[in-house]
């Protein structure tokens, strides 16, 4: 970030009043990382000024523009820590994930036509689902637990949960 003024580009370069509205932005969001997002961001604002949107007010567009942009780059490069489960919690099931004991810890005698249908079934999964899945597994089926350890809405677990419930239906599985 360093202080410095930002050089004029082909398109006219960066106005005074843009590269502050840069800087507030980076201050407001409070990235661990400020050069890349500020660098990121500049690169936003040259695109954005190229394609010469219209705008009834140009501050607030560019301002929302960039906010949403830094948005996401913060968080994709967001990697959260495995938090881990109270040990209370992972073994509180209910009967909505009960089904997910039953299939990943089938008795000793599986049946070789309900393993190659589970097999099709996680192979049909998206990576948001299979990452679901192995997370009610280690949290013994307690949706509560999974979504501590996701750091996700518990509803939004529910959802994945149905989900997945419809896709292993589809297949034959309980």
């Amino acid at each position: 970030m360093g202080g410095q003024e930002p050089r004029k580009g082909p398109s006219g370069g960066i106005e005074k009043w843009e590269w502050l509205l840069i800087k507030e932005l980076i201050r407001q969001l409070g990235s661990e990382e400020p050069d890349y997002l500020e660098t990121k961001l500049l690169i936003k604002l040259t695109d954005i000024k190229t394609k010469k949107k219209r705008a009834r007010t140009w501050r607030n567009y560019l301002w929302r523009a960039l906010r949403n942009h830094a948005l996401n780059l913060i968080e994709r490069s967001f990697h959260p820590k495995t938090v881990p489960v109270d040990p209370v919690e992972a073994f509180d099931s209910d009967d909505v994930t009960e089904f997910i004991r039953e299939i990943t810890l089938p008795a000793k005698t599986t049946d070789p036509d309900q393993a190659l249908a589970l097999k099709r079934a996680l192979a049909e999964l998206s990576p948001r689902l299979r990452h679901l899945w192995q997370t009610l597994k280690a949290c013994n089926g307690s949706q509560l637990a999974a979504a501590k350890r996701l750091r996700k809405h518990p509803n939004t677990i529910a959802y994945g949960v149905a989900q997945l419930r419809q896709i292993l239906k589809r297949h034959g599985l309980p």
